[in-house]
């Protein structure tokens, strides 16, 4: 994983090739530990629009990119914290049963589908089996999801 994204920034030309690896992932790292150890499940620091609104957080496409974030950082660093932050974020949201808390299936939002592709991480990672459940309930939506004519998803219930 590592040098698949040191050979994609060369490319890029982002970066010199005689960097070290922790010349490159030291500022992302340091960025990401601020923002884990600044967040929890009911307020994200990634989020600030929705702490400053007063709304409460929910499952949401946001938190989604962030946590696939911190997990691939796990990937790549072996950073247990990684790991346990992204099992305890997601950890407050789905159920035992793999009922995803403010999650609703027939909101058919597709945006909500995207934290749900973290849940396969962790389900392999954790081996928790409310994460495999958790899929099969992100799954059900995707079954009965709005389509377009030609067989996309629909944005939201009445949004094609």
């Amino acid at each position: 994983m590592e040098k698949r994204m040191k050979d994609k920034l060369i490319r890029e030309k982002k970066f010199d090739v005689a960097k070290s690896n922790e010349e490159i992932l030291g500022p992302i790292r340091q960025y990401l530990d601020q923002l884990i150890s600044d967040s929890t499940p009911e307020a994200p620091a990634w989020n600030m629009e929705k702490i400053l609104s007063g709304a409460k957080n929910k499952w949401n496409y946001i938190d989604g990119c962030m946590i696939k974030a911190v997990l691939e950082m796990h990937t790549i660093t072996s950073g247990q914290k990684y790991l346990e932050f992204a099992d305890n974020f997601i950890d407050h949201y789905v159920k035992e049963d793999g009922d995803i808390r403010t999650f609703s299936i027939e909101e058919f939002n597709i945006d909500n589908i995207n934290e749900g592709k973290v849940l396969f991480d962790l389900y392999e990672l954790t081996g928790k089996d409310k994460y495999k459940k958790a899929i099969d309930t992100i799954y059900k939506q995707l079954e009965s999801h709005p389509r377009t004519y030609e067989g996309n998803f629909w944005h939201k219930k009445n949004l094609p």
